[in-house]
């Protein structure tokens, strides 16, 4: 059983859609929230009908902010990554059998 792999792929499958579903509504959500910011219009109901410049400076803003999340979840790999690999080359490493 622990030889097929498929036991864990349908939970990665639903980890990630998911992941990418709540991820669109929150990016989508901050988007909106900046564009009623920079146009001082909190009642606006169509974002869309947003002025061209007020649409394209939310959006930088927001890429700028997956960016930077981005750019730690990297680094959070990268160090765990290293923390992992001087772990493994310890005095305990002498009695791992792989």
């Amino acid at each position: 059983m622990l030889e097929n792999g498929n036991h864990v792929a349908a939970p990665l499958a639903v980890s990630r859609t998911l992941g990418q579903a709540v991820g669109i509504s929150v990016i989508g959500t901050l988007w909106a929230l900046r564009i009623r910011v920079l146009t001082g219009n909190w009642e606006l109901q169509d974002i869309t009908k947003a002025s061209a410049n007020a649409q394209v400076r939310g959006l930088r803003v927001i890429l700028v902010l997956v960016a930077a999340m981005m750019l730690v979840a990297i680094g959070a790999s990268v160090m765990g990554y290293v923390l992992g690999k001087k772990r493994m080359q310890g005095p305990a490493s002498a009695l791992c059998l792989n």
